[in-house]
């Protein structure tokens, strides 16, 4: 089950597919939903085997196929949980990193799925996240209705949590705030963005300090976080 396969014609690097596992024990996905996302984001066919033959498998298209691996296809034990992990459809290097940090992430799930799952990331999160897999991030913009393109600010402020929740709610009297969530200490707002080069909130209360990211879209939320200013 070791011979080399068609090879795809992009495939990502390695650092982008370790990012890539990390994105998904990140947002709790289980077994079923990572080899799903897995198969597509290599488009290649990726597959689960347990020891008592069951699993799961999905072609590059992410439709289901049968569990058992291609003759063509790549393998790897699955340490901990027994069975295998196959990829078919990739070249040598890149398959072996591949199905060595997907056998990590399956024994993972493995035993630790209940808790993993239990929650969904908040797309906020997700998008502030260094790294996030594109598809995390295609997801996070469909859960706040908004588009890539969708023009957006960052906002955090720290202080004392009453002043903290009074400059919040002032700021939502004057732009719609599109998501929320706290990171470091910090409030983080996403913000619709208005046109104007500064957010403009009168009464900031004691003790709050307030910084803020320029206009960009909303594909480059991340950039806006690590770049905001006071």
């Amino acid at each position: 089950m070791n011979s080399q396969g068609p090879a795809s014609t992009k495939q990502p690097g390695e650092s982008t597919i370790t990012a890539f596992f990390d994105t998904q024990l990140f947002e709790g996905a289980d077994l079923d939903r990572l080899i799903e996302r897995a198969a597509l984001f290599m488009r290649a066919a990726v597959g689960r085997v347990r020891d008592d033959g069951g699993g799961v498998a999905r072609n590059g298209c992410g439709a289901l196929t049968p569990v058992g691996s291609p003759l063509t296809a790549f393998s790897v034990p699955v340490a901990g949980s027994g069975g295998w992990v196959w990829v078919d459809g990739l070249p040598e290097p890149t398959a072996r990193h591949f199905l060595n940090r997907l056998s990590a992430a399956v024994s993972i799930i493995d035993r630790w799925g209940a808790a993993l799952t239990h929650t969904e990331s908040e797309p906020i999160s997700v998008l502030i996240n260094g790294t996030s897999s594109e598809a995390a991030h295609e997801s996070a913009l469909t859960r706040l209705g908004i588009t890539r393109d969708t023009q957006i600010r960052v906002l955090l402020c720290s202080g004392p949590d009453a002043g903290v929740e009074h400059f919040a709610e002032a700021v939502a009297d004057t732009q719609k705030i599109v998501a929320r969530t706290d990171h470091q200490g910090k409030a983080v707002l996403l913000l619709m963005a208005d046109g104007a080069d500064g957010v403009t909130v009168p009464g900031v209360p004691v003790d709050v300090r307030a910084a803020y990211s320029r206009i960009v879209s909303a594909a480059r939320t991340r950039e806006a976080y690590v770049n905001q200013r006071p």
